[in-house]
């Protein structure tokens, strides 16, 4: 996801076996990723389309400048 400079972003399958565990949202939630939301049918797993979330990391989640001004974010 380096589409845009400065922003992290994480995309992760839901579902399965895995979900009902610590997943690795819930570790990318403690690094201070923010979850954005659901892409449905996003991946292919086994032959049949999947479920997958999306979180974010912006350089204000760390308390830093963003490389390219983002007045309508919220403020951290």
């Amino acid at each position: 996801m380096g589409d845009s400079p400065g922003l992290l972003g994480l995309l992760g399958r839901r579902g399965g076996p895995a979900a009902r565990t610590p997943t690795v949202l819930a570790c990318a939630q403690r690094a201070g990723y923010v979850p954005e939301g659901t892409h449905r049918a996003r991946t292919v797993h086994h032959g049949s389309r999947r479920d997958a979330w999306i979180a974010a990391l912006l350089p204000q989640d760390l308390g830093r400048a963003p490389s390219v001004p983002y007045p309508g974010g919220p403020a951290r």
